[in-house]
Parts: C-alpha cells; sequence; structure tokens
C-alpha cells in the first residue's frame, strides 16, 4: 500500500506542475495575443497618418493583400 500512495503522491505533484506550467503557457498565449492587437491597431494609427500624409493607393493594396494572407 505505501508505493501505490507514494505513486499516488508522485502523480499528483506531476499533474500539479504540469497544470502550472500549462497555465503559464495559455497566459503568455494570451498576453502575446493582447501584444499583437496594441501593436496592429498602432500600425493602423501610423499607417493612416502616412496616408493622410500621402495619398498612395499601392500601400493599401498591399496591405490588404498582407491582411488576407495572415489568418
Amino acid at each position: 500500500m505505501a508505493g501505490t500512495e507514494q505513486f499516488l503522491h508522485q502523480s499528483r505533484r506531476f499533474c500539479r506542475l504540469r497544470r502550472r506550467r500549462l497555465r503559464r503557457k495559455t497566459i503568455c498565449h494570451c498576453l502575446r495575443r493582447l501584444c499583437r492587437k496594441i501593436i496592429s491597431r498602432r500600425l493602423d494609427v501610423l499607417w493612416r497618418r502616412n496616408l493622410k500624409e500621402s495619398g498612395n493607393k499601392s500601400k493599401i493594396q498591399r496591405r490588404s493583400r498582407a491582411r488576407s494572407n495572415h489568418p
């Protein structure tokens, strides 16, 4: 019985460690997604400023094509 208890304790500890690691990973992933959103918003603002300064239509086309490629 002692052996099985020890095994259960070890597996439980391993589960806890794995869960912690997974949680950390998901948080990192969420942060990365948030950062990407913020960066894309900033880029949008920069783009609009650039377009206001120079009315270049080829830039818009290139950008929309790039966006359609990335899901």
